[in-house]
């Protein structure tokens, strides 16, 4: 009887400590795929789900380095706060954010942008993973950790747009300054001839 009782404390201790170390919210975060023009720039979005007062919250971005120059990374537009960064473009880029508002992130959106530079050729593919992301509520009385279920993305390099915009105004204005200068030479007309001198006339 003894070592029954001993065996359920003991495992009612186990459930215990394992409900405390569990997280008890859950949050979405997913990497947005995105086309990016060769040699261009792209922003790519880290966008949350259900982080209910959403504190502070660290990731590693996975990329590759063949494809993706990252440049800097600025909070989103739900993301009240400060964001670090460390990427040294070995395809890794660490992120840290730190929120100042009281509540956290309340909405869905884009917590975080990540500027890069394209400098992939058109065709080629980069992952983006999200590896040992960690996020906690805004409270700090009682910090809680969510469970965070991530959702990787992709970018693929695209040809440069032509810009046909920019090339038809300058089409455009050349046309206009054609047309001004032929309308302003046939209103000139053919030019007067002299007038006779008055020692002409009385010859």
């Amino acid at each position: 009887m003894k070592a029954q009782s001993y065996l359920f404390i003991v495992a009612g201790l186990a459930a215990t400590l394992l409900l405390a170390a569990s997280p008890a919210w859950a949050m979405n975060l997913r990497v947005v795929s995105i086309d990016g023009p060769a040699g261009g720039k792209v922003e790519i979005a880290l966008e949350a789900e259900d982080a209910d007062e959403l504190g502070p919250i660290q990731m590693l971005l996975l990329f590759d380095n063949k494809v993706l120059e990252i440049d800097e990374v600025e909070t989103g537009d739900v993301y009240d706060g400060s964001v670090e960064f460390n990427s040294d473009n070995t395809g890794e880029l660490t992120i840290l954010m730190l929120s100042d508002t009281d509540k956290g992130v309340n909405q869905d959106g884009p917590i975080a942008i990540v500027k890069a530079n394209v400098i992939g050729q058109p065709g080629d593919k980069s992952s983006l993973g999200l590896r040992h992301v960690r996020a906690w509520k805004r409270d700090t009385s009682n910090p809680t950790e969510f469970d965070v279920v991530t959702a990787d993305g992709e970018l693929t390099v695209v040809s440069a747009s032509v810009p046909w915009l920019f090339i038809a105004a300058i089409a455009g204005g050349v046309c206009l300054i054609m047309l001004v200068g032929i309308a302003l030479t046939r209103g000139r007309g053919e030019p007067a001839s002299p007038s006779k001198s008055t020692n002409d006339h009385m010859s």
